[in-house]
């Protein structure tokens, strides 16, 4: 659990924990919690590692795609693709306003 104060960004330190928390999971099935960039709470029942394996099974250039997922990577490493599993569509959760992870019967809460 991380304790940080109201406010406060996360460090460097603490956003790679919570990606770790989510490579961890892989495939199975996550609830999250965060902030949107408008402000507003989204709950969402998702799984990790389903974006990457539906895209590449779905035939989508590699080469560009592997290009843009770096560019993304690089440019936004407190982002993160996930399969929205109600919607069925791919999302990305922001793991700088991440406020809760459930996963394996834990939940992991962090203060933003």
């Amino acid at each position: 659990m991380s304790f940080l104060p109201p406010g406060a960004a996360p460090s460097e330190a603490e956003i790679t924990r919570r990606r770790a928390l989510f490579d961890a999971a892989g495939s199975r099935f996550c609830g999250v919690e965060f902030v949107k960039k408008d402000g507003t709470l989204r709950r969402m029942q998702v799984q990790p590692a389903k974006v990457d394996r539906d895209w590449w099974e779905r035939g989508l250039p590699l080469e560009p795609a592997r290009r843009a997922a770096w560019t993304r990577a690089r440019r936004h490493p407190h982002l993160i693709p996930v399969w929205d599993v109600r919607k069925r569509e791919p999302r990305t959760v922001n793991l700088r306003t991440l406020r809760r992870l459930a996963v394996d019967g834990r939940v992991h809460r962090f203060a933003t």
